[in-house]
């Protein structure tokens, strides 16, 4: 397929877009899809054309032919079609730049062993704005499905308890060669800051604004009583140097966002042959626990809730000055069994690199990734799921307040 081809089918998939300020953030003004697809073809263009000076890979080696027709004196003249696959990203906002570069930095890090090779090539870039956009490296779902598409898609085929272990045990230690490589001893995350406090006080507010279910409340959940997030933060704010001790006394690389979704794996059977990771953020250097709780809150809590919308007989009541909330849980076991995976491997590296408070912090980043999720889901789509979701990170966030601030343990 020639340049000038993809960049039309490219184009046209723009034109299809019913909404191009929703679907693409790249749109800006919003005033229609023709200056926004005018734009997008001259970037794609020259994305494109670097790319292929840059090596951009054919994942379509053998190329299909199609004979010519014409007053030929050779014995064959045909041409021959190769197919080209790239993911194309389009912003306006330049932390996309920051994002490839991050991807970029972290494939040339040689401390990182073979976890350069499992984030994908940046083939181009466009660093100017407003509109920012790079090509990077594309990974056919077929080959590669994700672990979500594993865990989640089909009910009828879900992996054995033992072999989603190993899903999960083979990314983790993936993601462990990076932190094991990379760890700094000469920085600290902030408990405080906007992976932790930060995000979940910057959430709550927000939810507190659009419901009133999300009022600093006191809550019973399921019968169980549950201080409000503002006590809970509150308390954490009152001890702020008590909250920092908790933290890893080091930083290394992460991913930033290592949920099922990107995580892709090519297996051989039961056999895991590969590994790769997509959607790295742009932070670079951060908590190792924070990101292995991006994988497990989506395996514990947001994906069997919003994928398999597995819970029942939920129903949410503001009585006097407390929020009750109430529903059932469907397990789904094998999903457990991989959690639990997880947080045993998580104990036996936590044990390696000495970060003696991890179980407390895990609870936190748990609650963290759950109610950061809150103000995204309220719309009328997610309105139970959003409910239950805020309920289970709420419980984690009191378990966590409970277990530092228990009279006579080692943090009082």
């Amino acid at each position: 397929m020639g340049l000038d081809a993809i960049v039309e089918l490219l184009a046209a998939r723009l034109e299809q877009l019913p909404d191009v300020d929703h679907h693409l953030t790249m749109a800006g003004t919003g005033r229609g899809a023709g200056p926004v697809v005018a734009t997008a073809s001259v970037i794609v263009n020259q994305l494109i054309s670097e790319a292929l000076r840059n090596g951009l890979i054919l994942d379509n080696a053998t190329p299909s032919t199609r004979d010519l027709a014409g007053g030929n004196t050779a014995m064959l003249v045909s041409l021959a079609s190769a197919q080209v696959n790239f993911v194309f990203k389009m912003d306006i906002n330049p932390k996309l730049i920051r994002e490839a570069r991050t991807i970029e930095d972290l494939r040339s890090d040689v401390r990182l062993g073979s976890f350069c090779s499992r984030l994908p090539r940046v083939y181009s870039q466009h660093i100017t704005g407003p509109r920012y956009a790079y090509l990077m490296e594309w990974f056919d779902g077929k080959t590669y499905p994700s672990i979500k598409q594993i865990f989640f898609e089909d009910r009828n085929d879900f992996p054995s308890e033992a072999h989603s272990e190993q899903i999960v045990l083979h990314a983790l230690d993936a993601l462990a060669e990076a932190w094991r490589a990379s760890r700094d001893d000469h920085m600290q995350v902030r408990i405080m800051g906007e992976a932790y406090y930060q995000r979940i006080e910057n959430s709550l507010t927000k939810a507190a604004e659009r419901a009133d279910e999300y009022k600093p409340l006191p809550l019973s959940v399921n019968g169980r009583e549950v201080r409000s997030w503002r006590e809970c933060l509150d308390i954490m704010r009152a001890h702020e140097l008590e909250l920092q001790s908790l933290a890893a006394p080091f930083v290394t690389v992460v991913h930033g966002d290592p949920n099922p979704g990107n995580i892709l794996i090519r297996r051989s059977g039961d056999a895991i042959r590969d590994v790769k990771f997509i959607d790295v953020k742009d932070w670079k250097y951060g908590d190792y626990l924070f990101d292995i709780a991006k994988l497990a809150h989506f395996l514990l809590h947001t994906g069997p809730i919003e994928e398999l919308q597995g819970f029942e007989n939920d129903s949410v009541e503001i009585s006097g000055q407390t929020a009750c909330f109430r529903f059932r849980r469907i397990p789904f076991p094998h999903q457990r069994a991989a959690a639990a995976g997880i947080e045993r491997r998580t104990a036996e590296l936590a044990a390696e690199l000495i970060d003696p408070h991890w179980k407390l912090r895990y609870n936190l980043a748990m609650a963290s990734n759950l109610l950061g999720l809150i103000p995204g889901r309220l719309n009328i789509a997610y309105v139970a799921e959003a409910h239950i979701l805020y309920a289970e990170g709420m419980l984690l966030l009191d378990e966590f307040i409970s277990d530092w601030r228990t009279p006579g343990g080692p943090h009082e």
